[in-house]
């Protein structure tokens, strides 16, 4: 008999909800905005969506695996209240896991930080299917990792594994969302490439900015290069990752290094992890390796000059597979593998 889960991201903007077959295709999604206050509506309307797939796809209720539920931030297995709340401020307290339950009385639910979850997703069902020690590090608006090691997730003591983005790599360097300074997520987040351009297109901090290791390092490759150089930055109106991935892609040297220089800081994170748990895998995503070489060359760089050759040899750094769908495919991959347990 086939079998089918549910899986839920619940994020600081959006709510996601799919249906997917226990071979990870997705039959249905469906989206709506989340409320970062009150987040009893929420499960309501998660509940009803997921009552109308029933109904509208006519699937038995024995051919249902259970729920499984991707959140960002630590959450436990054992109890996944909500204990910290990055971007919902009102769902402290919340214990996702009872409260889909009593919505949904007879179908099983389960929970999992949303790195982990991703991680999860890759090693089920992309690149990571052939590593026994697999990391997914997804590189947008912030920096996290999901980290496996012989086919399970680490979350730590405090449920803190994995949070990447706040590894310092450059002591000193700009103050993180977090409060500490030099984080890999203050440096190669697309927070962070916007963060520089602004500086650039004022030209604010230049100075310490080309007093890094990392622009001396870029100064050997190309020779001359300065920030103070014309640079299309100056003509644009909304600055966001993105549009400098564009400007970099049309020959805007500046944009490039900015692109570089996250690819660089998130190397050196990467040469961390290699040197730390020596993976047979890292696999990155996220919308700021959507700007392609530029970031690749500079994670390369970074990986090449602060690894081992020896961890840098045994790890495979791939792009990952599952790409936009590894959200959606990371709560699937939790149902189908906690439930299974």
């Amino acid at each position: 008999m086939k079998r089918y889960v549910f899986g839920v991201d619940i994020g600081g903007t959006k709510i996601a909800v799919v249906l997917a077959d226990d071979k990870g295709v997705i039959l249905a999604k469906e989206t709506f905005p989340s409320n970062q206050d009150h987040p009893h509506p929420v499960l309501d309307t998660i509940a009803l969506i997921i009552r109308d797939m029933i109904a509208s796809i006519k699937i038995k209720d024995t051919a249902i695996l259970g729920v499984g539920v991707s959140y960002a931030g630590p959450i436990s297995q054992e109890d996944p209240t909500i204990l910290i709340v990055p971007n919902m401020k009102g769902w402290k307290g919340i214990n996702l896991r009872d409260e889909l339950r009593r919505r949904l009385v007879s179908l099983p639910v389960v929970c999992e930080n949303d790195a982990n979850a991703a991680a999860v997703a890759e090693k089920m069902f992309g690149n990571g299917q052939t590593a026994k020690s697999f990391v997914y590090v997804t590189i947008s608006t912030g920096v996290g990792a999901g980290i496996i090691i012989n086919d399970n997730v680490v979350s730590g003591a405090s449920l803190c594994g994995g949070e990447f983005g706040h590894i310092p790599v450059l002591l000193g360097g700009p103050v993180c969302g977090c409060g500490k300074q030099g984080c890999l997520e203050a440096l190669s987040s697309g927070t962070a490439v916007a963060k520089m351009a602004q500086d650039v297109k004022k030209q604010r901090n230049i100075s310490d900015y080309e007093s890094e290791h990392a622009f001396k390092v870029y100064r050997k490759l190309v020779p001359r290069f300065s920030l103070k150089q014309k640079t299309a930055i100056i003509f644009l109106t909304v600055i966001t990752a993105k549009e400098i991935s564009v400007c970099a892609k049309k020959g805007d040297r500046i944009s490039a290094y900015l692109i570089w220089r996250a690819g660089y800081y998130c190397g050196v994170g990467f040469s961390t992890m290699m040197q730390l748990i020596n993976p047979e895998m890292i696999a990155y995503g996220g919308s700021v390796v959507k700007a392609g070489k530029f970031f690749v060359d500079g994670l390369r760089c970074a990986s090449k000059e602060h690894a081992w050759q020896l961890a840098r040899s045994g790890c495979e750094i791939k792009k990952a597979l599952l790409g936009d769908v590894v959200a959606d495919l990371g709560a699937v991959s939790v149902a189908l593998l906690r439930i299974k347990e």
